[in-house]
């Protein structure tokens, strides 16, 4: 199943999230990241391993989409 990722910007962080830094991404989540932020269509491929990343702002990265027919 793929599924699209989508980046959400958040006015309050939840206590419980948990939060990486931008810059202490990997290459391939740091590029992920900035199209996200941008607007363009990212796949699932690469994704965050925590909650919340901290770039401009404070973006929850969710997974969103149709699992593919058969």
């Amino acid at each position: 199943m793929v599924r699209d990722l989508t980046a959400q910007k958040l006015d309050d962080v939840p206590q419980t999230a948990t939060v990486s830094d931008y810059d202490e991404l990997p290459e391939d989540e740091q590029t992920a990241v900035r199209r996200l932020v941008a607007g363009e269509s990212v796949s699932d491929a690469v994704t965050p391993d925590s909650d919340v990343v901290r770039f401009t702002g404070y973006y929850r990265i969710n997974s969103s989409g149709a699992q593919a027919s058969d």
